[in-house]
């Protein structure tokens, strides 16, 4: 688009209406291909990051577990459990 206009200081009327079409359609054309392409990969990405943090918080509650039935004391009275960060 920028191209399009620097160029047509130097062109005629005719000529000048043609290159800035031009320049708007090839504009117009590069922007919905990068919005094709970018509105999906945003809503991967949040699939995905979900997911993530999902498995973060299971393995986190996983961890909790273990080290709480692992601290228990040898005369079978449970040791105040901690919150894992």
């Amino acid at each position: 688009l920028i191209q399009s206009f620097a160029s047509v200081a130097n062109l005629n009327a005719v000529e000048k209406s043609k290159v800035l079409t031009q320049g708007i359609s090839l504009a117009m054309n590069t922007t919905a291909y990068g919005l094709i392409v970018a509105i999906p990969s945003l809503i991967a990405f949040a699939i995905l990051s979900n997911r993530a943090n999902s498995l973060t918080e299971d393995l986190n509650q996983a961890a909790l577990k273990a080290y709480n039935w692992l601290s228990f004391s040898y005369d079978g009275v449970p040791k105040k459990p901690r919150a894992v960060r």
